[in-house]
């Protein structure tokens, strides 16, 4: 196996063949950190030819979304971004994430309107 960083914990137990310390430690950080399982996790996508249009879009969709949980009383509700994506730019677009994390996200997503080139996705399998 090769790594750049052959400290990480994954890396670790993954060359140790060791599956129970892996998820020992992966689970006890989701549950520091409030990701799935113990939160449920939404991730809104937006992609642009122009970054700066991209980034201010996703600036304007975070800003938008703390609103709506503020006016719902939807204080459970964590709001990471907006980010650049794992892949920032794919076929000459930039792709930027806003990711959502909490219990109550369908009280939060329901009736609300995306604009026009928003990809959302609860309970992404992938961050990609």
């Amino acid at each position: 196996m090769q790594t750049y960083n052959p400290g990480y914990y994954a890396v670790r137990y993954a060359a140790q063949h060791d599956y129970n310390g892996f998820y020992s430690g992966e689970i006890s950080y989701r549950r520091e950190f409030g990701y799935p399982p113990f939160n449920r996790m939404a991730r809104l996508v937006f992609s642009h030819s122009d970054e700066g249009k991209c980034f201010a879009q996703a600036e304007r969709m975070a800003a938008m979304i703390g609103r709506e949980k503020a006016a719902r009383g939807l204080s459970g509700i964590k709001i990471i971004g907006p980010a650049p994506a794992l892949v920032a730019k794919l076929r000459g677009r930039y792709q930027v994430q806003v990711i959502l994390l909490g219990r109550d996200l369908h009280a939060l997503l329901q009736g609300m309107d995306l604009p026009a080139g928003w990809v959302l996705d609860v309970d992404p399998v992938g961050m990609l």
